[in-house]
């Protein structure tokens, strides 16, 4: 499932609840209320309002319907499926118009399924759930990279009021209990990233919705395949700076090292995605793809059109093992407006001079530096060459890389 995200039933949750949870050896623990929630009638996601009242909705939003999944069916824990088994994939005691959903696919009988009576009163439910907790979460947390209970040791993971954003690799087995005292239309609730994968059920109530009707409890599955090196126009190492009005036509930008840093100036536009560990955005910049980071700094008027990611788990892709090369002795300078045809060859500093164009043939160039001035272009002749760069790339404004004869860039 690398790359999508998964919210299944499976059948080894084929149990009522009550005994469910003696298989902890956590019953005793608790003498209260033993309300019965069978997966006979339990979907993927189980949204209950309180007490039956109007003004709830419940909002699941996925990055695409071909990577992210919601799944009401009984399947394996390797992802197949058992028998006939199957349930609805979202499902709550409202109607069925209460649940809304964008981007994402959803598999069970039916798909979304309303006024599904729970027998549970939700205060049977909330305190049952809070008292054989194996995790309880109360502040804002991230967990990515780690793997919560297992095939054979389920865990109730009990969240009150605080936000739960599931990463990239993380897999968690069990009944996932949330609490949302506070709904709000733009922040989600839970969050789950990458390929981050719930085996189980979950269940979300929503609070006593006093300060507004139509609250809205928010859960975003922001699945995605992982990062391909083809994707990216810019990949950096360890840091990455552009300056002032710099237009990026095509392809992602990124820096792919923990604590690496991309720096832009104002008036920059990517057309497509940026990432970083950490990132620095001057005044007026615009991203039409995905803003993937986990710290932000950023001046006025920043626009994303996509989704922001975090936290993003690092490396973004594997690289080639940079080649070892030894740097040349000539210096090229090329004037401003002027045009020059080089070719490949050993380099220490190019230098293009504001509106310059510089024709690359086809071959290896071993360059120490490259600085490029407003307005610069470069162009390949032919359809492949390699271009190391031993200490740094400078860009100005307006520079773009291009191929006359649809070359490779």
């Amino acid at each position: 499932m690398k790359g999508k995200i998964s919210i299944m039933v499976f059948f080894i949750l084929g149990i009522t609840t009550n005994v469910y949870a003696q298989g902890y050896k956590k019953q005793t623990q608790f003498t209260g209320t033993k309300p019965t929630v069978s997966n006979e009638s339990l979907g993927a996601i189980n949204f209950i309002s309180r007490s039956g009242e109007t003004g709830y909705k419940l909002y699941v939003n996925g990055a695409s319907s071909s990577t992210t999944f919601v799944d009401g069916r009984n399947h394996t824990l390797t992802g197949g499926l058992v028998g006939s088994g199957n349930k609805p994939g979202i499902q709550t005691d409202l109607a069925k118009s209460t649940i809304s959903s964008s981007n994402v696919t959803i598999n069970g009988n039916p798909a979304k399924k309303g006024n599904w009576n729970t027998d549970i009163s939700v205060p049977e439910w909330l305190n049952y759930f809070k008292h054989i907790a194996d995790y309880t979460i109360t502040q804002d947390t991230t967990w990515q990279s780690t793997t919560i209970g297992s095939p054979s040791s389920y865990k109730v993971v009990y969240v009150d009021d605080a936000k739960l954003t599931l990463g990239t690799d993380f897999r968690g087995y069990g009944v996932l209990a949330i609490y949302d005292r506070n709904p709000n239309k733009t922040e989600p609730i839970l969050q789950m990233l990458s390929n981050a994968t719930w085996y189980g059920l979950i269940l979300v109530y929503q609070g006593d919705n006093e300060k507004e009707s139509n609250e809205v409890t928010y859960i975003k599955l922001n699945g995605q395949a992982p990062l391909d090196i083809k994707d990216f126009i810019i990949v950096a190492e360890k840091s990455c700076v552009l300056g002032r009005s710099v237009t990026i036509n095509s392809g992602n930008v990124g820096v792919n090292n923990s604590k690496g840093t991309l720096t832009t100036n104002n008036y920059l536009t990517f057309r497509a995605s940026v990432y970083g560990d950490v990132i620095t955005l001057g005044n007026n910049n615009t991203i039409y793809g995905d803003l993937g980071y986990n710290d932000l700094t950023y001046g006025s008027n920043l626009k994303v059109y996509g989704d922001k990611i975090t936290p993003l788990s690092l490396p973004l892709v594997g690289l080639p093992l940079f080649p070892s090369f030894t740097k040349g002795k000539t210096n090229i300078n090329v004037g401003n407006y002027q045009t020059y045809y080089l070719s490949p060859g050993k380099y220490k500093n190019i230098t293009l001079g504001v509106g310059a164009t510089l024709y690359l043939r086809g071959g290896t160039y071993d360059i120490r530096q490259l600085t490029a001035y407003d307005f610069a272009w470069t162009y390949t002749t032919c359809r492949s060459f390699f271009f190391p760069i031993l200490y740094k790339v400078s860009r100005g404004k307006n520079i773009s890389p291009s191929s006359p004869n649809s070359g490779s860039r």
